[in-house]
C-alpha cells in the first residue's frame, strides 16, 4: 500500500468517525428539542387549565354577585336574566375553546389524546375520528401514533373521537358535546351540579 493509499484510508476512517460522531450529538440535540417541546406544551396546557378555572371563578363570582342583587326581582325577570348569563358564559366559553382550537397547541393536543387511546387499546385496534374542520391534523396522528384519523359527522366543535372495537371502549371527547351536558346541568345557586 503506497503513501496515498494509506492517505485516503486514514481520512475514510476519521470522516467517518466524525459523522459517527455528528448523528450521535444531532440525536442528542433532538431529543432535548423534543424534551423541552414537551415540558413548553405541557405549561401552556396548564397554563390554559389555569386562566379557564380563574375566568370561571371570576364569572361564577359575578353570577353569583348579580343573584344577589336581583333577589328582589320577581321569579320571571330572574330567570330571564340567568338565561342571558348563561348564555354570555357558555358563548365565553365557546369562544375560549375556539381560541385553543386555532391555536398551534391544539394539534399536540389531539396528538396527546390518540397516544392516550393507543395506550389504553394495549395493542388491539384503534380508529381515531375527527371533525372536518380537523381532519388536517390527520398526518400529525398519523406520524405519532401509525393511525390514520377519519373524519367524523359527530364531531362539531372539536375534540377527538377514539374507539377501541375489540374491546368495547370508546372515548368521547366531543367539545360540542361536554358544552350542552355543562350547560344544561348549569345552576345558579353554586355552578355545576
Amino acid at each position: 500500500m503506497n503513501t496515498e493509499e494509506k492517505l485516503e484510508r486514514f481520512r475514510g476512517v476519521v470522516g467517518d468517525d466524525a459523522e459517527s460522531k455528528a448523528k450521535k450529538e444531532l440525536a442528542a440535540v433532538k431529543e432535548q428539542l423534543k424534551d423541552e417541546l414537551e415540558t413548553y406544551e405541557d405549561a401552556q396546557e396548564e397554563a390554559m387549565k389555569a386562566d379557564l378555572a380563574k375566568e370561571a371563578a371570576r364569572l361564577k363570582g359575578q353570577i353569583n354577585r348579580r343573584i344577589q342583587e336581583t333577589r328582589e326581582i320577581d321569579l320571571k325577570d330572574l330567570a330571564k336574566r340567568e338565561d342571558e348569563i348563561r348564555g354570555r358564559i357558555f358563548a365565553r366559553a365557546k369562544e375560549k375553546l375556539e381560541e385553543f382550537r386555532n391555536s398551534e397547541e391544539y394539534a399536540g393536543y389531539l396528538v396527546r389524546k390518540a397516544e392516550e387511546a393507543l395506550a389504553a387499546a394495549d395493542g388491539t385496534k384503534v380508529e381515531i375520528y375527527l371533525a372536518k374542520e380537523d381532519i388536517h391534523f390527520q398526518n400529525e396522528i398519523l406520524k405519532a401514533t401509525g393511525i390514520k384519523a377519519e373524519e367524523s359527522a359527530e364531531l362539531k366543535s372539536g375534540g377527538i373521537i377514539a374507539a377501541l372495537p375489540e374491546k368495547g371502549i370508546r372515548f368521547n371527547d366531543n367539545w360540542a358535546e361536554a358544552l350542552k351536558r355543562m350547560e344544561a346541568d348549569f345552576r345558579f345557586e353554586g355552578g355545576l351540579d
